[in-house]
């Protein structure tokens, strides 16, 4: 204030003092709120990445721990899994044995009559009554076949035939001096699917035999003998040649001879089949997982040691697995535990967060409260406000206003908006309504400064900021305003609400406080301006 000297005549300006005096206040005030607001923002932080060490932590047991469960399931199920399958190819093996010793027993028996002196005699006059008479009690064999050493031959069924079975297979290895089980093929005398069993008839002073003998089996005898072989409900067994084709089979339609070829398995268009098929020409053994018939199935193989075959067992999956059910029932009870557990800890995460949370917006607001009743003054008042509401809720920017409806315009306080705490900027908007109105509902509004100023215009935009609005005594409405990324929870909009109510009271104290103050500031600056002006005038007199 500017006061006349009462010596010199000339004005002193008083005022001069006390703006520097506040000035230099409001500096150490400012520096003091930043440097506030940056401790508190490095709190904000660290309070953040406790949080999200603590998550992390949670997530990367949550993922060790249910990896190691699914690894231990996995190991123990191999183990399990490997146990069963080498049962499944013993059970297997055992197949193969029982095959092999009936086509021994087989091979032992042609064997004999073939060395019978009866036979050696080759005169079917004399030999067929004796070879009837052993199919009659052997039972194993359907027919018996004398050939000469020219092919030429005569059966029990139909006695001398015509033609030559020089060409046959077995007839060759008898020959040879090797007792055979031939593939199936058509039977030239009755047509009907067989397998033959040969052997040569010795000649008593030569190497070379005096001719061959064969017994014959029908191909539904040697099906029937490998059907026995099973591993559980729905489980078969089937036998290919060297060349890959099905010679026994439960199908008849399967079934492939010379005179009636079907497919090999080496060509299946299933890659699989194809594979295991391979593998079983080649005389390995194993067991695999194939898809067959429309169904994954196990399919265990093995080669024939009396015979050029290899018998596989097919097992369907649920029959193998089946004794996986005890550890799979274990795995989830113990799967149910553990999402239980990790269910718990983040329960008692989130808990705990909303504890340490709701004990801080109690903290705010109660620091607030009592900060903002012990000053009266609006510069503090919004200082505080900003910053506490800043550092706890991370809103972008904090703004007090108050609408006038006669003018309807909002006139906002803070820093981000002027760049002082204790002074108001009156903005307004093009759009078409009551202000108030569109921020009590969030509307997306662009506040325009009123007056002319080089302050850029005030965006609010829809669901990122929230309006809370408390009347004051002089018809105004007073409004608390936050800018924030994300969503605000409704915790925070109750911490807000409580502060806005808060707030409105200081803020109307604080104004009547600075009027008040103003008011007696007049009075003394009066008071002393006239004692000034009486002593000036005794002075002159």
């Amino acid at each position: 204030m500017i006061l006349p000297d009462k010596q010199a005549g000339i004005a002193l300006d008083t005022s001069s003092d006390s703006d520097y005096s506040q000035a230099k206040q409001n500096f150490l005030r400012r520096w003091l709120w930043k440097f506030v607001n940056s401790n508190q923002k490095n709190h904000r932080q660290m309070a953040q990445s406790r949080r999200f060490l603590v998550r992390s932590l949670l997530i990367g047991s949550t993922i060790a721990a249910s990896a190691i469960a699914l690894g231990s399931y996995q190991v123990v199920r191999e183990i399990i899994l490997d146990s069963i399958t080498k049962q499944a190819l013993l059970e297997a093996h055992q197949g193969k044995g029982e095959i092999d010793q009936w086509l021994a027993s087989r091979k032992a028996e042609v064997t004999v009559l073939a060395n019978s002196p009866i036979t050696r005699t080759m005169d079917w006059s004399v030999i067929e009554p004796y070879f009837k008479a052993e199919v009659k009690r052997q039972q194993a064999f359907d027919q018996l076949t004398l050939a000469q050493s020219d092919g030429s031959r005569a059966n029990t069924s139909f006695g001398k035939v015509k033609g030559s079975i020089s060409d046959r297979e077995w007839f060759k290895k008898a020959m040879a001096g090797e007792t055979s089980v031939s593939d199936p093929v058509i039977s030239r005398t009755n047509k009907v699917a067989k397998v033959y069993v040969g052997a040569s008839v010795p000649h008593p002073s030569s190497l070379k035999p005096l001719g061959a003998l064969a017994a014959s089996m029908r191909v539904d005898r040697v099906v029937q003998v490998v059907n026995q072989i099973q591993y559980g409900g729905g489980s078969y067994a089937f036998a290919l040649n060297s060349q890959g084709f099905t010679i026994a089979h439960p199908d008849p339609a399967m079934i492939s001879t010379p005179e009636k070829p079907g497919t090999s398995l080496l060509t299946s268009d299933n890659p699989a089949l194809a594979a295991l098929a391979q593998e079983m020409v080649s005389r390995r053994e194993g067991i695999r997982l194939v898809q067959l018939d429309g169904a994954w199935q196990y399919i265990a193989y093995v080669p024939l040691k009396e015979a050029s075959w290899s018998m596989a067992l097919v097992i369907p999956r649920q029959n193998i697995e089946s004794a996986l059910g005890a550890l799979n029932v274990l795995a989830g009870i113990l799967g149910s535990v553990l999402l239980i557990a990790i269910a718990a800890a983040w329960q008692y995460v989130q808990a705990y967060e909303q504890a340490r949370l709701h004990a801080a917006q109690e903290a705010l607001l109660n620091r607030l409260t009592t900060r903002i009743r012990e000053s009266l003054d609006l510069s503090i008042i919004v200082q505080t406000t900003v910053t506490e509401l800043s550092t706890l809720l991370d809103l972008q920017q904090v703004f007090l206003g108050t609408y006038n409806p006669a003018t309807q315009t909002l006139a906002l306080i803070g820093d981000r908006v002027t760049g002082k705490n204790d002074q108001s900027l009156e903005f307004q908007t093009n759009a078409l309504g009551d202000l108030a109105d569109f921020l009590k509902r969030g509307s997306t509004l662009q506040l325009n400064p009123v007056a002319p100023s080089d302050d850029s215009p005030l965006k609010l935009t829809a669901g990122s900021y929230i309006a809370l609005a408390n009347p004051t005594q002089d018809g105004q409405t007073g409004f608390l305003i936050g800018l924030y990324n994300g969503a605000l929870n409704s915790e925070d909009q109750d911490l807000l609400k409580a502060v806005s109510e808060q707030l409105a009271i200081a803020v109307t104290q604080a104004r009547l406080y600075s009027q008040t103050q103003e008011q007696v500031d007049t009075k003394l600056n009066w008071s002393h301006y006239r004692s000034d002006k009486l002593s000036d005038v005794e002075v002159r007199v």
